[in-house]
């Protein structure tokens, strides 16, 4: 039988290691299960192992220096000798890619909420001057601060006779 170079080699390490993914839980699918860093499109590609398990290129090439790469997950050893030899996990890139554009969707969106609350008088400040019509008449003699006479209403009737 003709083996290529990612062949798997089915010898699980630890006991129970096959099919159990306890070695290095990744509850982040945009970031290396080993160094917990966030994959980019450039250092730290995503790539997957003939297991299924995605890590990134730096530390998959810390591992090929050993000349024994063994899945850090799994457990199972692969027959990879070259970073070249494992296939870069696309899905994800673009995952991370959309992730990091939402994520500077939602700061844009921060600093416009920011500048614009800029823009609305605070709680203490009068906010209804010059927006309401005021209870004082400006053209009586009365001294600043004293109500005018109550006038009628847009409806023809006073409101302090009802």
């Amino acid at each position: 039988m003709d083996t290529k170079d990612t062949d798997i080699k089915q010898e699980p390490t630890a006991p129970g290691a096959e099919g159990n993914d306890g070695g290095f839980p990744q509850n982040n699918p945009a970031e290396c299960g080993i160094c917990f860093t966030l994959f980019d499109d450039i250092e730290r590609r995503p790539r997957t192992l003939p297991c299924g398990h995605t890590f990134c290129t730096s530390c998959l090439i810390v591992l090929l220096e050993t000349k024994n790469l063994t899945c850090p997950s799994c457990r199972v050893k692969h027959r990879t000798t070259t970073i070249n030899k494992i296939p870069i996990c696309y899905i994800v890139e673009e995952m991370v890619r959309h992730q990091q554009q939402m994520l500077r969707k939602q700061k844009q969106m921060q600093r416009h909420n920011k500048a614009l609350a800029s823009l609305i008088p605070s709680k203490n400040a009068n906010t209804t001057e010059g927006l309401l019509p005021s209870n004082e008449d400006t053209t009586s003699s009365k001294e600043p601060g004293t109500p005018a006479e109550p006038t009628s209403t847009p409806w023809g009737h006073h409101p302090a006779s009802e």
